[in-house]
């Protein structure tokens, strides 16, 4: 009996050991040391009550994503572990409440300021200008002097990317068109709807920063991630 009880605490603690501590924070300093912590491939334990920590603590983050400087390219790098960190929770759950939290904190990073510093220039768009005119470019970024060895991964990568964002377009105008139909019926868009053309933006933008950094596999799994999520779209308001 008591080799039994011992064998069960034993199994409870492995269980527990194998899951990362949760992203707690309780101030602005402590938030991006949370998110940071993130695994790059989460446990299959992972809880409800894990995500929605992270979700609270991509909301102690908007500050500096709002008046980012030189935190520019830390922020860039936080955004990249949380898409890539979410994105495999997404494929590897179909539980409910934890799917609709998993939609909850893209979201939140949706939501994020992500646009890179100028000192001057016109006014930033507001989210709903983002409907009236792509968020994302149409064309992949010239990449220069690409070594002989990656050239053909360089040009089938720009070429897919250039197709992805011609189909995101169309998705996201037939969203547009939808929405303004809907705005005069005093209803709007739902939720599952908005989230996927948030992501699609920011999968552009994340592709198009792993070409510019010849990173080809991000690039390719960003891409792919822009057209399950443009597929999703056309789901809801027609091809």
């Amino acid at each position: 009996m008591r080799t039994s009880c011992l064998l069960i605490c034993i199994a409870c603690f492995s269980g527990l050991a194998q899951m990362p501590p949760r992203p707690r924070a309780d101030s602005q300093a402590s938030w991006r040391a949370a998110l940071q912590a993130l695994p790059a491939q989460p446990p299959r334990n992972t809880t409800v009550q894990y995500i929605e920590d992270i979700i609270r603590n991509i909301h102690l983050a908007e500050p500096s994503f709002a008046f980012q400087t030189s935190d520019y390219e830390a922020n860039r790098e936080l955004v990249r572990r949380l898409v890539t960190y979410l994105g495999a929770l997404d494929a590897m759950t179909s539980e409910p409440q934890m799917r609709a939290e998993i939609i909850r904190a893209y979201a939140a990073v949706a939501a994020l300021n992500l646009e890179q510093p100028a000192p001057a220039g016109p006014p930033a768009r507001t989210s709903s200008d983002r409907f009236h005119e792509l968020p994302f470019s149409m064309r992949a970024p010239a990449i220069q002097g690409v070594a002989p060895e990656d050239r053909k991964s360089a040009e089938e990568l720009a070429g897919r990317y250039v197709l992805a964002a011609t189909q995101s377009a169309a998705a996201w105008q037939s969203a547009d068109t939808l929405r303004r139909s809907l705005e005069r019926q005093g209803m709007s868009l739902n939720a599952s709807t908005t989230v996927s053309l948030s992501r699609i933006q920011l999968y552009f933008e994340l592709a198009s920063e792993d070409l510019l950094a010849r990173d080809w596999l991000n690039a390719k799994t960003n891409i792919e991630r822009a057209e399950y999520e443009t597929r999703k779209v056309f789901n809801t308001v027609g091809h």
